[in-house]
């Protein structure tokens, strides 16, 4: 417990104003770092502790809830099929703290053992990233690395987190969009496409997806900068593109040029650099 909160006072007087719960903390310890991160005026997000539990999570104040984690393990919905009651609850449970929700879909589908190994092989994003990196993500199917590997019921729990994020979604409860990139299988930029797609799977329309990835995504970092909008006063960050993205999410993968910070790059700066990376790990 002292550790916990000596571990906060350090990230604050280096000047952090976020802390990333990871799982394996006791609740002792989780109690401590909330507790001392509230005086602190710092958020903290992330996962939710086994020893912790959802609500315990919750009720402590956690700002986001990433992955869904603590959710299904909360109504006893990991190995078999959610009820309605069930996601009604944890419905409920988000809305009353208005708790941020990044799903990250397309990541914990790959890490559970739900996605086909032959496919997520064939990315072509995989060129993108250092061989060492590809070879481990490769052999991932054959030699889980991750503890939330679940095999024999990951297709039934992928089932009920898509419901889960139908009915959120449905209750109009705060979700953000997020990947986890650069974690498995999840090229930075490549990622969202995989995301835009489960999201859609789930019955989320994409003109509610793009607001996750965009108005949500700025407000939660509103005290820290500014974008998610175009507006005046905002960060200039936009994509054109030569077709209706609400029409197709197919329009975002092919962009005639993308402007960064103000920075405007054609398609053709944006082949080049994607040629330098790829020559670079071959």
């Amino acid at each position: 417990v002292e550790q916990a909160t000596q571990r906060v006072i350090e990230q604050r007087d280096q000047g952090w104003d976020l802390l990333k719960i990871h799982p394996g903390l006791s609740l002792a310890e989780y109690q401590a770092l909330a507790k001392t991160a509230r005086d602190s005026d710092m958020d903290f997000a992330g996962h939710v502790p086994s020893d912790v539990g959802l609500e315990n999570a919750l009720k402590e104040g956690q700002r986001t809830i990433d992955h869904m984690d603590g959710y299904l393990e909360y109504v006893d919905a990991l190995n078999q099929p959610i009820t309605k009651q069930e996601l009604a609850k944890l419905v409920e449970l988000t809305k009353k703290y208005d708790v941020g929700v990044v799903p990250t879909q397309a990541l914990w589908s790959t890490l559970i053992g739900a996605e086909d190994p032959q496919e997520l092989a064939q990315y072509p994003e995989l060129a993108l990233v250092p061989e060492s990196v590809r070879e481990g993500w490769l052999g991932y199917y054959k030699q889980p690395s991750m503890g939330y590997f679940n095999q024999d019921q990951a297709k039934v729990q992928q089932q009920n987190r898509q419901q889960l994020l139908k009915a959120l979604h449905d209750a109009d409860a705060n979700i953000i969009f997020g990947t986890d990139a650069p974690q498995l299988f999840s090229v930075p930029g490549y990622s969202i496409h995989h995301e835009i797609r489960k999201m859609e799977q789930a019955g989320i329309p994409l003109d509610a997806i793009y607001y996750y990835a965009t108005v949500a995504a700025g407000e939660y970092f509103s005290e820290q900068d500014t974008f998610g909008l175009i507006k005046a006063g905002h960060r200039a960050d936009f994509m054109l593109l030569s077709e209706n993205p609400l029409d197709s999410a197919q329009a975002l993968k092919e962009p005639l040029g993308v402007m960064i910070r103000g920075q405007w790059l054609s398609r053709g700066d944006i082949d080049k650099k994607l040629a330098e990376i790829r020559a670079a790990y071959q």
